[in-house]
């Protein structure tokens, strides 16, 4: 956030360098940056969603390149949902599918919740941006799955990650985390679930009663990647009982209070996993055999530390 862009260079002599890049235009100061694989640049949309701005790093020119974009088949709102639309706080995202060359804009439209400072998702648009700046509104990106939090988002495929849903826009933030499905514009969200005034090692659900998990973690100390989870079904008495059936729970783990749901209830929720949502990972813990599918490689992008704006 802020009129700078710093990233910084490794060197294998050990010599690393930051860089700073002033940037003039007000419209990229609350943008996030995306490093494109595919043009090998830093991209940053404007807020809006009207212009890109894209610097090539490669040759130290700290003078961005701009492309506008012209927006194709823009569906019309209803009076209902262009209402909740002028309510609500928008930010576009920018993604590129290293498996298909895509690249994706993902606007996101969140409200306040009750008057409080939590917001909360209540639409998503997806365009493909073609090399010519056309921004084409898409219900459909097959395979794919976009997600979207506080570090860079990225596209996977999701036939490649069990309990992954396909053609799906996963929002995970600190105070919610919802499932957007293109095709209908259907969204779950488990905002409502995540909030507690108390942060506790175990699961206490109210929603599912007489339930109490407790859950070992452990994580690989260079890149934290979780390697084994145990989870426990704890009694009246106090026994935990190692457990790999939760049946039609799972359960998540992130930097908020760990929540549990019944996965029949969430469409794209797998049942009897454990998901791992962290700034640096995202994981999905499959009790049963204990396999492992981590997403955490493809949230850094190499050979540069995650890009970020700082205000001064």
């Amino acid at each position: 956030m802020g009129p700078q862009l710093s990233y910084c260079r490794p060197s294998a002599q050990g010599n690393s360098k930051w860089f700073n890049i002033r940037i003039a235009n007000p419209c990229f100061f609350s943008s996030r940056v995306m490093f494109s694989k595919k043009h090998n640049m830093f991209r940053i949309p404007g807020a809006g969603g009207q212009l890109i701005a894209s610097w090539d790093l490669c040759e130290d020119k700290h003078t961005p390149k701009f492309q506008e974009l012209r927006y194709h088949f823009l569906p019309e709102p209803t009076e209902a949902e262009r209402e909740v639309m002028d309510t609500c706080l928008t930010s576009e995202h920018m993604v590129e599918s290293q498996s298909t060359g895509e690249t994706f804009l993902v606007k996101c439209f969140r409200q306040t919740m009750d008057g409080i400072a939590v917001l909360q998702t209540k639409g998503v648009m997806a365009f493909r941006v073609t090399p010519k700046g056309n921004s084409v509104y898409t219900q459909d990106i097959v395979d794919l799955t976009i997600f979207i939090s506080k570090a860079e988002a990225f596209c996977v495929r999701a036939s490649s990650f069990p309990g992954v849903s396909p053609n799906h826009v996963y929002i995970l933030d600190v105070m919610e985390i919802s499932f957007f499905k293109l095709p209908d514009s259907s969204i779950t969200t488990l905002t409502e679930r995540i909030m507690s005034p108390y942060r506790r090692q175990t699961l206490d659900i109210n929603s599912i009663p007489n339930l109490i998990f407790y859950i070992l973690r452990w994580n690989k100390v260079r890149g934290h990647h979780s390697f084994r989870i145990m989870v426990f079904r704890v009694t009246p008495k106090g026994n935990a009982v190692y457990t790999k059936d939760i049946g039609d729970l799972t359960i998540f783990i992130s930097k908020a209070e760990a929540l549990c749901v019944r996965a029949s209830s969430f469409p794209g929720v797998s049942p009897n996993h454990v998901y791992i949502l962290d700034v640096m990972e995202i994981s999905f813990f499959k009790l049963a055999d204990s396999s492992i599918t981590t997403l955490t490689e493809r949230i850094m992008a190499p050979n540069f530390f995650p890009p970020q704006n700082i205000e001064y």
